[in-house]
């Protein structure tokens, strides 16, 4: 008798059956928990119509992508826990916290990030030449968030970190023309200091929002001893999860 043998039709198709509803359900509270975050977050039914279409354009990409991953098997079907790409960030693209007392692991995950071949925006309080020590700083643009003149040159801007408009119109200038790109923001508490916490709150909605429309990744390294636990965790909603 043929191993295969003991496999009826109808047990083959309550199989198919059992892991279509699966898939259904887990997709279906995916969705409606992306839109519980999107509403808690103040989007206006415009901008949650936007990112809708923008999401639903993409959807047979990312499907194909990771039935690609499953016959390479790189996923493992079973598992429920969320997938992760190299260098052990989620597959999934959006903005992340890095809880961290100062900037150590977010440079990993960005090093991976740009071996991955994404184009890099890094905005830090720390001077550039100390950060590109971490990773092979080619073709990665600085925001430099220093009130110091004539320190820039080449692929570093120094920026009044005071001058949180032209910050912001930067970092969307850059993920809208680098599509899946990589942004770094080391140094969110001296922001915090010159701006206040309300304008930076609105700073990371924005760039949370704009990372999930152009499949990016935002990358937030934060000492919650450093801005105040309650600040913390108001910052961290507005995130797609924490590292």
């Amino acid at each position: 008798m043929y191993a295969g043998a003991c496999y009826s039709p109808d047990f083959m198709k309550d199989d198919v059956k059992k892991g279509y509803l699966k898939g259904f359900e887990a997709g279906l509270k995916e969705a409606w928990l992306e839109i519980s975050r999107l509403t808690t977050r103040g989007y206006s039914s415009t901008e949650l119509n936007i990112m809708a279409k923008s999401k639903l354009a993409v959807i047979r990409r990312d499907v194909e992508a990771r039935a690609r991953q499953i016959e390479q098997a790189q996923v493992d079907i079973e598992d429920t826990e969320p997938t992760r790409a190299p260098g052990g960030l989620p597959d999934r693209q959006g903005s992340y916290i890095v809880k961290e007392q100062r900037a150590a692991v977010v440079l990993d995950y960005f090093a991976a990030l740009l071996g991955q071949g994404r184009h890099g925006l890094c905005m830090t309080r720390t001077h550039p030449r100390e950060l590109a020590e971490h990773f092979d700083a080619k073709g990665v643009k600085f925001l430099w968030l220093s009130k110091s003149e004539g320190e820039a040159g080449g692929n570093v801007q120094s920026v009044s970190p005071t001058e949180l408009a032209k910050i912001a119109s930067q970092a969307v200038s850059f993920m809208e023309k680098e599509k899946q790109s990589s942004v770094l923001l080391e140094g969110i508490e001296y922001l915090i200091s010159q701006n206040g916490f309300p304008s930076i709150l609105k700073f990371v909605q924005m760039l949370n929002e704009k990372s999930m429309l152009h499949d990016s990744y935002v990358l937030l390294s934060i000492n919650p001893e450093a801005i105040g636990e309650r600040e913390y965790r108001q910052l961290a909603k507005e995130m797609t999860g924490e590292l």
